[in-house]
């Protein structure tokens, strides 16, 4: 994630609002780019400037898509640390299951066996 001054996120928001698609595509891979703290900027300018609500909705629904492909990657490599015997942060994991329902809707308990299960190595 790139950190950039807020006053460059709102300039780039801005230009989402040109009519040349090229700049749009070029601005909005921008915004992308730096990720969930263009979000807040996003979701205000959405409100604010309804004429760019579908351009800013596509952003937001990228930067959020990356981010929770991040999360599912982690949480997976968490789940395979853990069935391999290894030490895993549990709160780590139910942590993020948690951020994951929050955004994402209501989750199952990821499956794992817990001892004894059939998944469980001889």
């Amino acid at each position: 994630m790139m950190i950039i001054p807020e006053s460059q996120i709102r300039a780039l928001i801005r230009l989402l609002s040109d009519e040349d698609d090229r700049i749009v595509r070029t601005i909005s891979g921008k915004l992308i780019d730096i990720g969930p703290s263009a979000v807040p900027l996003l979701q205000e300018a959405e409100i604010e400037q309804p004429e760019m609500a579908d351009r800013i909705a596509s952003v937001l629904e990228e930067i959020r898509g990356g981010k929770l492909e991040d999360e599912l990657a982690e949480l997976a490599a968490l789940e395979t640390r853990r069935r391999a015997g290894s030490a895993v942060d549990d709160a780590r994991r139910q942590r993020l299951l948690a951020e994951l329902e929050q955004v994402y809707g209501e989750l199952d308990e990821v499956h794992t066996p817990r001892g004894g299960g059939e998944d469980v190595a001889a």
